[in-house]
């Protein structure tokens, strides 16, 4: 909210700036405009700072890199993603969807 505030500041500034410079602008209205400059500036420099927003790092499973994927046979490569002892990575539950490896027996 403080960013909004800085904002609507900066913004009554400038107004106010250019009602002082406009030779045509209502002066009875010059007062109200800097008692809102005022208050507002007021109301700013009171407020707490904005929290930052929580920024997270990409998990690197989920996505699959073009290095780690099954070949033109459906053959996976021995070595996957080389990961650091930085790296933050999580994993869960894994389906993989493949034809291979499941028995078939017919009777005749």
């Amino acid at each position: 909210m403080k960013a909004e505030l800085k904002a609507a500041t900066e913004a009554l500034k400038k107004a106010l700036h250019s009602a002082i410079d406009d030779p045509k602008f209502n002066r009875n209205n010059l007062s109200e405009l800097w008692r809102h400059y005022n208050g507002v500036q007021t109301i700013y420099e009171s407020c707490a700072d904005d929290v930052p927003q929580i920024q997270f790092q990409q998990d690197l499973l989920t996505e699959t890199p073009d290095y780690w994927a099954p070949d033109e046979n459906g053959m996976w490569p021995s070595s996957p993603i080389s990961l650091s002892s930085d790296t933050i990575a999580a994993a869960g539950p894994v389906n993989l969807d493949t034809s291979f490896g499941q028995d078939v027996i017919t009777f005749s």
